[in-house]
């Protein structure tokens, strides 16, 4: 009688847990916990580089001196993990058209919902490099401190939309912690 008892207190729980584990794969967990509707500033947030999503060739770049033409360069972007990272395949020249340096790299970039910021992590077969984030009047501003010869150097980087098919990707280095820049613009045209 205990035994007929357990097995079938056995089989009651084991379908309990069947269908709990069913209604968990339908039902995010949020839902289940009685979340209410998503923060809109999380969700503008997270739209933030929405715009990037797409390939990309360099039609042009700027510095100090004239325009130069882009050197076939490409920039890829997909998001994932439900809006909250995405991910990049660079193909770049970083030096010239006399002498280039082509590079090949992958760019992670994230969402963080605890200190509600973007932050990004570059790969490359010559670095890794971890970008902060900060947002400053509707934009976000990547920095980081390089080492070039005996000069610290403060880079920040920051991406603009100029219109559905046109970005541009702004780098800034200052040798004086940022009294004075040298800006470099990137721009890219969506590819078909």
């Amino acid at each position: 009688m205990i035994a007929a008892t357990a097995l079938r207190f056995s089989r009651a729980s084991r379908a309990g847990t069947t269908a709990l584990l069913g209604l968990a794969a339908l039902v995010p967990l949020g839902r289940l916990a009685g979340q209410g509707p998503a923060d809109t500033s999380t969700v503008r947030a997270r739209a933030a580089f929405d715009f990037l999503v797409g390939s990309w060739r360099v039609i042009a770049r700027t510095d100090a001196s004239p325009a130069t033409s882009a050197f076939d360069e490409t920039y890829t972007f997909t998001k994932s993990l439900n809006g909250v990272m995405i991910t990049g395949d660079w193909r770049f020249n970083r030096g010239t058209l006399e002498r280039p340096d082509r590079v090949t790299a992958a760019y992670f970039s994230g969402y963080d919902m605890r200190s509600r910021a973007w932050s990004f992590y570059y790969v490359s077969p010559q670095s890794a490099q971890y970008w902060s984030g900060t947002e400053a009047g509707g934009r976000w501003l990547f920095d980081r401190t390089f080492m070039l010869g005996d000069t610290t150097f403060l880079q920040r980087q920051w991406w603009e939309a100029i219109d559905d098919t046109t970005i541009a990707r702004h780098i800034d280095n200052s040798p004086d912690g940022g009294k004075t820049w040298r800006p470099l613009t990137i721009r890219l045209r969506r590819s078909p």
